[in-house]
């Protein structure tokens, strides 16, 4: 069986960014499927060493090869990137469409890949909603106001739907479902590679939608 697992892992090279996808992709690999990995964002990357976004994914290139080496020996020769400008990396374009069309599973991580059409041939299309509220106010709105995209759809292309808004579509919950069906879900994890310790004494967070919003607009 095969699968294909999208993600921003080069898109934005960091470590807790790396975490949120690698997860799906080596938990599935342990399921038994043989694992792609597909970015594809039409978008800018972050270059932690400008300190800035970048059209050139050079530094980003190089994290996603580190990275999928470091968790899979078979991912580090099954990855497929696609840059702002076109440009690929890893796989050869005809070479990955055909996996695409053979893939039991295409799984949209975070939605952040683009639905092209050579995407829509696989069977079973999910999108993940790791950022739930942002999403439903924000980005999905503004995909349904859209003209629609050359080449491809908007997040509707997909089959089914989960998120990590366990509520959402419930009486209580105030995220608009957007007339789709919602499956709550939650973050895989690799317990193996992370070390238990104890309880912290305090708990402190951060956490705000307006640096990235800026960004996005």
């Amino acid at each position: 069986m095969k699968a294909i697992v999208t993600g921003m892992i080069a898109t934005f090279p960091l470590g807790g960014v790396a975490w949120d996808y690698v997860q799906y992709a080596v938990g599935l690999e342990r399921l038994g499927f043989e694992v792609y990995y597909l970015e594809d964002t039409g978008w800018v990357t972050y270059s932690p060493i400008e300190k800035q976004l970048v059209e050139e994914p050079t530094y980003g290139i190089e994290f996603l090869r580190q990275t999928l080496s470091m968790f899979s020996p078979s991912l580090a020769n099954r990855w497929h990137l696609r840059a702002m400008n076109g440009r690929t990396f890893g796989m050869d374009t005809e070479s990955f469409s055909r996996i695409a069309r053979e893939a039991e599973l295409f799984l949209n991580v975070s939605g952040g890949t683009l639905m092209r059409d050579e995407y829509l041939g696989c069977a079973r299309k999910v999108m993940i909603d790791t950022d739930p509220g942002l999403n439903q106010f924000v980005l999905f709105p503004r995909q349904d106001a859209a003209e629609p995209w050359p080449g491809g759809k908007n997040y509707r292309a997909h089959d089914f739907f989960f998120s990590f808004a366990e509520r959402i579509g419930k009486e209580d919950c105030i995220l608009p479902s957007l007339g789709i069906q919602w499956r709550p879900t939650r973050q895989p994890v690799l317990l193996d590679s992370w070390c238990p310790r104890g309880p912290a004494t305090s708990w402190t967070t951060v956490m705000s939608w307006k640096s990235l919003l800026e960004v996005l607009e």
